[in-house]
């Protein structure tokens, strides 16, 4: 059994965060290889938190200004969640 203690310093806080059987998953998936890491749980926290804002009735001025983006970004974030996140209809509920 693979221990937190087996695999190499460098590698060992990687293992500690995500649990040694997903870094034993994750060195059988991608061992010898580069991975690239995107930041994008800030950026999923940040456009929801923004939708929500928007949901309160803040425009796309106030937003753009909030979240240092532009008006035209924080309308692209907002069609897309739109996108996803559709409004119920009464049609949902019948």
């Amino acid at each position: 059994m693979i221990t937190l203690d087996d695999f190499p310093d460098n590698f060992r806080d990687i293992a500690e965060a995500i649990g040694v059987d997903a870094a034993v998953a994750l060195c059988k998936f991608a061992g010898g290889t580069q991975v690239y890491i995107p930041l994008i749980v800030d950026r999923i926290e940040r456009n929801q938190q923004l939708f929500k804002d928007y949901s309160a009735g803040k425009t796309f001025m106030q937003l753009a200004a909030k979240y240092n983006l532009s008006e035209n970004t924080v309308r692209n974030i907002v069609f897309d969640l739109q996108r996803l996140h559709p409004s119920p209809t009464i049609e949902d509920f019948i």
